[in-house]
């Protein structure tokens, strides 16, 4: 087996972390992580750097990134493909057991991690918008967009420098923009050392060459059944 890591670049800080600790030295190919809003794009650079970034003599290819919409659906490729199995990188960030949660977000609650990536940023969004909208009117969209989100949740591990004036910062504006409450809520890289060491149980999605991708090897219908109810 000779790996090689496909990341989202929103990933990238956990995955390096994960390497180090784990003492692996796969090479790492990244995804645009400002294709998370688009996952039509999203899918179709994925599939581009399958075909065509990754080098031939790579038969395995390790996934930082989970469903992300649809990204994976439908697809079939020419080599070993392991994925875990949830539905969006903050689900990653969030596990810290080794039982399969492919969602572990709670409704009214906005998640930040990797905070200086900007990717999930409300202070980043409102400065955006505001140049095109005026402050004024972002305010007014802010209060519409965030309204049932009362909570403004840092997913800390070890990945995060928690002490850091700038991160602290961008946490506080970014809760006052939203009007919420700022938690703490733990997180790790257990995904993503498991991921990379090899350890794949039934949190992970495991391919071999040309086996399709679809949505039901990330959720289990009584998961699904479950948020269908909710």
């Amino acid at each position: 087996m000779k790996p090689i890591i496909l990341s989202c670049g929103n990933l990238l800080p956990h995955v390096l972390a994960a390497k180090e600790k784990c003492g692996v030295d796969f090479p790492v190919i990244c995804l645009n992580m400002n294709l998370h809003s688009a996952p039509k794009k999203m899918r179709e650079e994925l599939i581009m750097t399958m075909s065509k970034r990754i080098p031939r003599d790579f038969d395995t290819v390790l996934v930082a990134q989970g469903y992300c919409g649809g990204v994976w659906e439908d697809v079939v490729f020419d080599r070993k493909v392991v994925i875990p199995r949830v539905d969006d990188c903050v689900s990653m960030a969030l596990q810290t057991t080794e039982n399969y949660s492919p969602d572990l977000k709670k409704k009214g609650h906005y998640y930040l991690f990797n905070i200086m990536s900007g990717l999930f940023s409300p202070k980043k969004l409102f400065h955006k918008f505001a140049k095109q909208y005026g402050t004024e009117k972002t305010k007014e969209i802010f209060d519409d967009w965030f309204k049932d989100y009362p909570y403004l949740d840092v997913v800390t591990s070890e990945c995060e420098d928690t002490g850091n004036q700038k991160y602290q910062k961008e946490i506080q504006d970014s809760a006052q923009l939203i009007k919420a409450q700022i938690q703490l809520v733990p997180g790790s890289n257990l995904l993503i050392e498991k991921l990379i060491t090899g350890r794949w149980d039934d949190q992970f999605v495991v391919k071999q060459p040309g086996e399709r991708i679809t949505m039901d090897n990330f959720f289990e219908k009584n998961w699904l059944d479950y948020q269908a109810s909710k």
